[in-house]
């Protein structure tokens, strides 16, 4: 076996860079169905880092509006703070234990 270089068949091409041209014409369609996927996926990560950036900024602006209705919940459900606010209707924390009811079967 020698190595012998193809012989190009000039019939068919009318001139070199069309030949070099559709030689190379399934890598040339590789590389652009590369760049096509390589292009897509850009999009998609950027889309991504947008999506992802709008739920920072709505979970910082939930937790500014949480935390003080936290506090403000906990300071109204005190022993003290509900006690006044039951007052007016006479109602008062019991200082004895609560009775425990026993059956009695016949």
């Amino acid at each position: 076996m020698k190595n012998e270089v193809p012989k190009i068949e000039r019939r068919k091409y009318t001139s070199v860079s069309n030949m070099m041209v559709y030689k190379n014409l399934p890598f040339l369609s590789v590389l652009c169905l590369l760049g096509l996927v390589y292009i897509a996926n850009v999009h998609i990560a950027e889309k991504n880092m947008q999506k992802s950036q709008k739920l920072l900024e709505e979970l910082r602006e939930l937790k500014s509006e949480y935390w003080p209705l936290k506090s403000s919940i906990l300071s109204n459900s005190t022993e003290v703070q509900i006690s006044k606010k039951v007052s007016d209707q006479q109602l008062y924390i019991r200082t004895d234990a609560p009775k425990k009811l026993i059956r009695k079967e016949n």
